[in-house]
């Protein structure tokens, strides 16, 4: 009757059936020999679900059981929910800078890909949607573990889900230990303007992060008019100094890299009042241009508008 319970349990269930390609494989004789301590482990156990609350008598922390030479051992370890929370924590912690809140979108591309992209009855993306963002989440975690320091210039119409795509793939980064930033240039530049007037956070230090972080995302990058010190000291110090140093850096915008270069133009043309001055705008602007080329490689999608959907 012992034996019957030993083996309906879920943990110990596990542990004999991996024991059976080992050269020490779980018997009923060996359960007997070592009836104290499971009975104290069936005592103990408490399976936690996440689909409920923690079932644990410490929350976060339960009883486990490990098999080893013939003999099996008690240990603590995590539940569940604690596991679930310390992947959570690792996600936000890694975030150096990020303009929305982290804990409300948690979403990893594995979860992402089963979710959405792999599930048939999820009809809010096209076919032909999936397999594109699915290839290149793939893609772009594929590149940064094969120690690739290219990223993306993603752009396309607004709304198709160029933002949300990119956040999946920053939090996937995130969760794996990588240092991140993710921003809109306006809303950056903003936070540095009023840090000059207040006592926190200072620009030098979200200058240095941006600068410095493994995977930086730079989202709807043309969608504000720069000031010359926003293009030309901020932005080109940030980019200019990830190309040197070769990190991974991703854009989404609504133009191409060339429309960017005219939109730069149109920006500052009130800036330019004779040829000589249009030239060193040119050559400003093309310092910037040559920085995202180097760092980037341009893609278009023409997904289906979906904004606040995915």
């Amino acid at each position: 009757m012992q034996l019957v319970k030993y083996k309906q349990n879920p943990r110990i269930k596990q542990l004999i059936k991996e024991s059976l390609s080992s050269v020490h494989p779980i018997t009923n004789e060996i359960l007997l020999k070592n009836q104290d301590i499971l009975d104290d482990f069936l005592l103990s156990y408490k399976k936690c679900d996440l689909s409920s609350e923690c079932q644990q008598v410490t929350k976060g922390h339960q009883i486990d059981i490990t098999f080893q030479n013939n003999q099996f051992y008690l240990q603590n370890s995590f539940c569940v929910h604690q596991q679930q929370q310390d992947k959570v924590n690792k996600i936000i912690n890694n975030y150096l800078y990020a303009d929305f809140d982290v804990k409300d979108f948690l979403l990893i591309a594995k979860d992402y890909y089963f979710n959405e992209l792999a599930n048939t009855s999820f009809k809010l993306l096209t076919d032909s949607e999936k397999h594109e963002r699915s290839n290149l989440l793939k893609d772009a975690l594929e590149n940064v573990k094969k120690n690739k320091t290219k990223g993306v210039y993603l752009y396309g119409s607004p709304g198709i889900g160029k933002t949300y795509v990119f956040k999946v793939l920053a939090n996937t980064f995130s969760a794996k230990g990588k240092k991140v930033a993710f921003c809109t240039l306006r809303s950056v530049i903003d936070k540095v303007r009023r840090s000059f007037k207040s006592s926190g956070v200072k620009a030098a230090e979200i200058t240095n992060n941006l600068k410095q972080v493994d995977v930086l995302f730079l989202d709807d990058i043309g969608g504000e008019t720069l000031s010359p010190w926003s293009r030309d000291d901020f932005l080109f110090e940030i980019l200019n100094y990830r190309m040197e140093n070769k990190k991974v850096t991703f854009f989404t915008s609504n133009f191409s890299i060339d429309q960017l270069e005219e939109n730069f133009k149109i920006t500052k043309k009130n800036n330019a009042h004779n040829q000589e001055d249009h030239a060193i705008e040119q050559i400003k602007i093309n310092r910037i241009i040559s920085r995202i080329q180097a760092l980037a490689d341009e893609k278009k999608v023409d997904w289906d508008i979906k904004r606040n959907a995915c």
